[in-house]
């Protein structure tokens, strides 16, 4: 059935109280007996509602008050600015300001419609992730990322950042489907076992990232080393293969983390020094330096001892246990100190336990 009046809109919805408001000032105004003077306020008021949509809401308040003043100044040089006429004065005065002030707010509402609906459809077109794992959109994401590091710069706290990167293996010889579905593991077991102040965000299906408030070097390694086992041991489900495979089979998982002030005091620095971190550990060219998690937990004396350098951690090789690149390894320690090899028991148990360092040899 064809659709015979309009649909209402939040547009509508917006001008209504001002279309209201205006027309009872109108209709106060033609109350009285001068007929050129109702129909100047007629127009003071229409006036009023159009100008007051284009500013904010206070600007178009101090239009409704401009609008009032016209319509008492109208009154005066028609002769009727006389006491018995106070009290329908009043009334439209009031009417002026809310009519301003209204049409402020409408036209505020109003111009933000079509933000949300470029917003909305925008959002359409990200990866599926961002939806199915709850993961915020990368610009939301970065957005969060400055408002921690101003609030961290602030009050003096710690903050770390997390890079998670995917690659496939050249011998992998997965469908797009599957490439998928691996990614979304990736995403499901990090975004899973953060901690609920963390923030996931994803600017692709292979490139994670997340926000770690309150958190200094001990504490990223800590939240850190049980995902990378998880992604270690975990198995993404392929129906034309009849069940699971082994991630570490078809893909190695990168995660590099940075610290605030360390490493960066804005967050494009801080996510700049995670990228070349994991591009450097991927050319084995030295930046930086790797840290090897085996098992489980990682084990910490103290947090002095770890090197305040960009880590990354290789949570998987052919094997499947962490590799480390000789070359990294060897440019880290000669220009940040020892390495640090996190070695621990495999448990499933997570308590805060204590922390070793060795250098890799």
């Amino acid at each position: 059935m064809t659709r015979l009046t309009p649909e209402w809109t939040e547009a509508h919805a917006r001008l209504l109280p001002v279309l209201v408001t205006a027309a009872v000032g109108t209709a106060v105004a033609a109350w009285g007996d001068d007929l050129w003077l109702a129909l100047a306020i007629s127009v003071l008021f229409a006036a009023t509602a159009v100008v007051g949509l284009t500013f904010e809401p206070f600007i178009a308040l101090v239009v409704g008050l401009v609008g009032a003043a016209c319509m008492i100044l109208l009154e005066q040089l028609a002769g009727v600015w006389v006491r018995p006429a106070f009290a329908a004065s009043a009334l439209q005065t009031a009417f002026f300001i809310a009519t301003g002030l209204l049409a402020g707010i409408a036209g505020n509402a109003l111009r933000r419609i079509p933000i949300r609906a470029g917003e909305a459809s925008a959002s359409l077109e990200e990866p599926t992730i961002f939806y199915s794992l709850g993961l915020l959109r990368s610009d939301l994401g970065e957005l969060r990322l400055e408002e921690e590091v101003e609030r961290a710069r602030l009050h003096h706290r710690p903050l770390a950042i997390l890079r998670v990167v995917t690659d496939l293996r050249e011998e992998a010889g997965l469908s797009p489907a599957e490439q998928g579905g691996l990614y979304r593991t990736v995403a499901r077991v990090v975004g899973s076992m953060l901690r609920p102040t963390d923030v996931p965000f994803a600017y692709e299906e292979c490139r994670l990232g997340a926000i770690l408030p309150e958190t200094h070097a001990a504490g990223a390694l800590l939240v850190l080393s049980p995902i990378v086992d998880a992604v270690t041991h975990a198995t993404f489900l392929v129906r034309s293969k009849g069940g699971g495979l082994c991630l570490h089979d078809y893909a190695r998982v990168y995660f590099a983390f940075a610290l605030f002030p360390e490493h960066g005091e804005t967050a494009a620095e801080l996510l700049e020094v995670t990228h070349a971190a994991v591009q450097g550990y991927r050319e084995q060219s030295g930046i930086g330096y790797a840290t090897v998690v085996e098992h489980t937990v990682v084990e910490i004396e103290s947090p002095a001892e770890i090197p305040l350098v960009p880590a990354v951690i290789t949570s998987i090789g052919r094997s499947g246990g962490a590799q480390n690149s000789g070359g990294a390894r060897d440019a880290g320690e000669a220009e940040n100190g020892p390495a640090m090899r996190a070695v621990v028991r495999h448990s499933t148990e997570y308590r805060a336990p204590a922390v070793k360092e060795s250098r890799l040899d």
